[in-house]
């Protein structure tokens, strides 16, 4: 294998996709990164080069392909390299500058060198490099960018790290059956406390195969999710983002989408995501209406002299007036008073702090209302609609704390 590449054109497709590189020691090969060159399809995205490379990074439930146009004197092939530090060594490179690639003859190593660095890095054999199989996919959906990367950002934060439930460990994607029709997609995370919940109609609606008989719901795993959000964080510096439309492949056990330019494929998580519509309170006679950033700031303030134990704030109501109220262990206090408009009874009801915190921290809307039921033991927190706001679909629920 040989090519010749201008710095920049190696460095972005290789920082766009080490995120997806392994970390088991076990499995040296999946810190790798694979460079594949084949003959380019003039028809495809890149245009005028005769050979194309594919950089691919896998942990074995990720995999990430970029693609980069090749010119000059090439030669096919196909080796992997460690890739962050590949990635460390481009990068540190002059701007501008050309680099050029040759694998060794008894293709053990390869030689990157400018016209004033050269550097010799080890490899493994590209066949024994691990690919996520991919089936044929059962279904399709076609979603905005901007839309999709919302909904993502704005529930993430409850998946959790570990949970014994697996299906927890990710995110639900979900349409909606009572609507009658399959535009609808709900969104679902949690972590068995709290729940975040986001809702919006798809460009098109979603066309499932006769005889379909799987689930009408996936469930993404966390590191996933992560890396889509990055991607399409990168992707929404770009003047074409607000008008793209990212179309999500769903096959049986995998998924598969394109975004500005590198493919994500990913496993799913085969397990059924629990109701979460179940936990969210209805028809609720205690309602609170404040402003989210002042709830924000008194919530971090309060925050400061909880137990550490359980991160627990009251929420006191007593006359309309609402306090927000902390105490730990060595019987320090703190009490701070909020500006907040509600009518019904007189309640003490604590919750997590934090929890509380990253939700104000993933809304927008000036102004937010706090919901629950006399008997209920969950808060439901959603966007109130200012003039010239639109409101936002998002509901969070979290549960409350006994203390």
């Amino acid at each position: 294998m040989r090519f010749k590449i201008q710095r920049e054109a190696f460095i972005k497709p290789l920082e766009q996709i080490s995120g997806s590189v392994g970390t088991n020691q076990k499995e040296p090969i999946t810190q790798n990164v694979l460079m594949k060159i084949e003959y380019n399809d003039p028809t495809g995205p890149i245009k005028d080069t005769e050979y194309k490379m594919y950089l691919i990074c896998t942990d074995t439930e990720i995999e990430l392909v970029s693609e980069v146009g090749l010119y000059g004197p090439v030669e096919k092939g196909a080796i992997t390299v460690e890739a962050k530090k590949l990635a460390t060594i481009v990068k540190s490179l002059p701007e501008g500058c050309f680099v050029e690639v040759i694998e060794s003859t008894d293709r053990k190593s390869i030689t990157l060198s400018t016209d004033r660095n050269t550097f010799s890095l080890s490899t493994l054999p590209a066949e024994q490099f691990p690919e996520i199989e991919i089936l044929a996919s059962s279904y399709s959906m076609k979603i905005k960018a901007s839309t999709l990367l919302d909904m993502m950002k704005t529930t993430s934060f409850a998946i959790p790290q570990e949970n014994y439930r697996v299906a927890l460990k990710g995110m639900c994607f979900t349409l909606r059956q009572e609507t009658g029709s399959h535009k609808d997609l709900d969104i679902y995370t949690s972590d068995a406390h709290r729940a975040n919940i986001q809702r919006a109609e798809l460009e098109e609606e979603c066309i499932f195969p006769e005889n379909y008989n799987g689930r009408n719901s996936f469930i993404l795993p966390k590191k996933t999710v992560g890396e889509v959000i990055r991607l399409l964080n990168e992707y929404s510096k770009d003047k074409s983002f607000q008008d793209s439309v990212i179309e999500l492949f769903v096959g049986k056990n995998s998924f598969r989408t394109e975004i500005n330019g590198v493919t994500v494929i990913s496993c799913l998580i085969d397990s059924d995501y629990p109701n979460i519509l179940m936990i969210v309170p209805n028809n609720c006679n205690r309602v609170i209406t404040l402003d989210r950033e002042s709830f924000k700031n008194s919530l971090e303030r309060v925050k400061i002299l909880c137990n550490s134990l359980n991160n627990a704030v009251e929420l006191i109501v007593v006359n309309s007036s609402i306090t927000i109220k902390a105490k730990n262990s060595l019987h320090e206090e703190a009490v701070e008073h909020i500006i907040a408009e509600y009518e019904g009874d007189d309640f003490n009801l604590a919750y997590k702090a934090d929890y509380l915190i990253d939700i104000c921290k993933n809304m927008t809307a000036k102004k937010i209302k706090i919901s629950m039921t006399t008997n209920s033991n969950s808060a439901k927190v959603e966007a109130v609609a200012g003039e010239g706001e639109q409101i936002s679909q998002a509901c969070y629920v979290v549960s409350r704390i006994v203390i």
